[in-house]
C-alpha cells in the first residue's frame, strides 16, 4: 500500500525539463542582496579590476593583464598586455557621452574610434556587478535547465544580450555567456569573496572564440578596488603605454604624467 501512495504522489508532482520557466525577477533580487545589496551597488562611482595570468611560450614565462578603471558614468581606462603573438600592449580610453575612443593601437596617434552613445557600459562592468546606478538590465526570462543543474536569466544591457547561469541552490551566477560575431563567450566565475563589502570572484575564466575554430582561453586571478581615487586630469589626458600597468594612478591634474 505503501508503494502504490508513494506513487501516486510522484505522479501528481510535475516534473521539470529543459526550458521550464522561472520567476527572472525573484532569482535577480536574490542575486543583487547576495551581492552585498543595491545600495552598496549604486553607491559605486569609479571601479578598477585587474585580472593576471602567467603564459608560457617554451621555456619563456610571460605575464598577461587585463585592466581597466570606470569613471561612471562615461568613462573608462584600460590597459592590456597581451601575450598572444601580434596583439601587444595598448591602452584605450572610451567616452560614452562623446561618443568616441583613443587606442594606443590606432594610427595616427590621436585617431578617435567612434563607439555608440549608449548611455551605459556592459561587458565586464555588467557581468561581475550585475548592476550600477547607471547600468541596469532588462530581464526578458529565467529558465530552468535541468540538464545542468541550472537557472538562467536572460539580461539586456544596452540591447546587448548576456545569460547569467545560476547554479542550483546558488544565488550568485557561476557563468555569463554571450554572443559575439564568431560564437559565444563564456565567462565562468568562482572563489567569490567580499571588497567593501560588494561579493565579487577572484578567479575568472573566459574563453572566446577566434578565427580557424581556435578558442581564446583566459585564466584570471582577480583583484578590485571600489571607489578609488581617481586624478582630477585622467579623463582630459592622452593614451599612452608609459601610463600602464595601472598607469591612470600616475596622471597628474594637469592631465600630464609623472
Amino acid at each position: 500500500m505503501t508503494r502504490i501512495t508513494v506513487a501516486a504522489l510522484l505522479l501528481t508532482i510535475p516534473l521539470q525539463v529543459d526550458g521550464s520557466p522561472c520567476d527572472a525577477s525573484e532569482k535577480w533580487e536574490q542575486a543583487i542582496a547576495a551581492k552585498g545589496g543595491r545600495e552598496k551597488l549604486e553607491s559605486i562611482r569609479t571601479f578598477f579590476w585587474s585580472g593576471e595570468m602567467t603564459v608560457w611560450h617554451g621555456l619563456s614565462r610571460k605575464k598577461h593583464i587585463d585592466q581597466e578603471l570606470y569613471v561612471l558614468p562615461n568613462f573608462a581606462w584600460s590597459y592590456h598586455q597581451n601575450t598572444h603573438p601580434g596583439l601587444g600592449s595598448n591602452v584605450v580610453f572610451e567616452y560614452l557621452d562623446r561618443g568616441y575612443s583613443l587606442n594606443t593601437n590606432d594610427s595616427p596617434p590621436g585617431f578617435s574610434r567612434p563607439i555608440p552613445k549608449s548611455g551605459a557600459f556592459a561587458g565586464y562592468l555588467a557581468i561581475l556587478l550585475m548592476e550600477t546606478r547607471w547600468t541596469k538590465p532588462k530581464l526578458e526570462k529565467c529558465t530552468t535547465a535541468e540538464s545542468t543543474q541550472e537557472e538562467v536569466i536572460e539580461a539586456l544591457f544596452n540591447e546587448k544580450r548576456y545569460d547569467f547561469h545560476f547554479a542550483r541552490g546558488e544565488q550568485l551566477p557561476s557563468r555569463v555567456t554571450d554572443s559575439v560575431a564568431l560564437g559565444i563567450i563564456e565567462t565562468t566565475f568562482s572563489g567569490y569573496k567580499a571588497f567593501n563589502g560588494i561579493v565579487l570572484p577572484t578567479l575568472v575564466q573566459q574563453i572566446s572564440p577566434a578565427p580557424l575554430n581556435q578558442k581564446i582561453v583566459l585564466d584570471l586571478k582577480m583583484r578590485y578596488e571600489i571607489n578609488p581615487e581617481v586624478p582630477s586630469g585622467l579623463i582630459d589626458s592622452d593614451p599612452t603605454l608609459t601610463m600602464a600597468p595601472e598607469g591612470w594612478r600616475k596622471v597628474k591634474s594637469n592631465g600630464k604624467t609623472h
